[in-house]
């Protein structure tokens, strides 16, 4: 949010923060709360009772000493008794951070055809597709496209723990 001298206001909300010591910090013991807030969250979804199960964005960086949004993933789908498959959504081949792409269409270009799904055990159900951070949807628009065309998934349902602060 703009300031009036001209800077941003950076302060995080408190899920912001929790995310960040998660992945910035490597602080595990911000899984459980980040968690207990989304699962409350999907639990509360109408569609919830139609999910058949989580999938959580394959990480791009892969040289953490944990990935945030798998270890989220997976006490998300222990709280709300929905599997967190890790054979069925992949990454085929390696991409830049799309944080550090500001251009739209550089950022289209290095998601298309990133992601492959495996098999068809979700085709014609409902999956919720969950990833840490939101920024432009660009990464949750190709996952979403491998999950119906490659997977024939039936409905996809979004989750994001927090959006980012985008340069303008």
């Amino acid at each position: 949010m703009p300031r009036s001298d001209g800077g941003f206001d950076t302060t995080r909300s408190e899920i912001g923060e929790a995310l960040y010591q998660l992945k910035y910090q490597f602080d595990r013991s911000k899984i459980e709360p980040i968690a207990d807030v989304a699962a409350q969250q999907i639990m509360s979804w109408k569609v919830f009772r139609y999910l058949k199960a989580i999938i959580a964005i394959p990480p791009s960086k892969l040289d953490r000493p944990f990935q945030p949004v798998l270890e989220l993933a997976k006490a998300l789908g222990s709280k709300t008794d929905l599997p967190v498959p890790d054979d069925y959504l992949i990454k085929v081949r390696q991409t830049q951070a799309l944080k550090d792409i500001e251009d739209t269409d550089l950022r289209h270009q290095q998601m298309q055809n990133a992601f492959q799904v495996i098999d068809q055990r979700y085709s014609q159900e409902s999956v919720l597709l969950f990833d840490d951070l939101f920024r432009s949807g660009e990464t949750l628009n190709a996952v979403s496209n491998a999950l119906v065309v490659q997977g024939n998934v039936g409905r996809i349902y979004v989750l994001t723990v927090t959006m980012t602060r985008t340069k303008r």
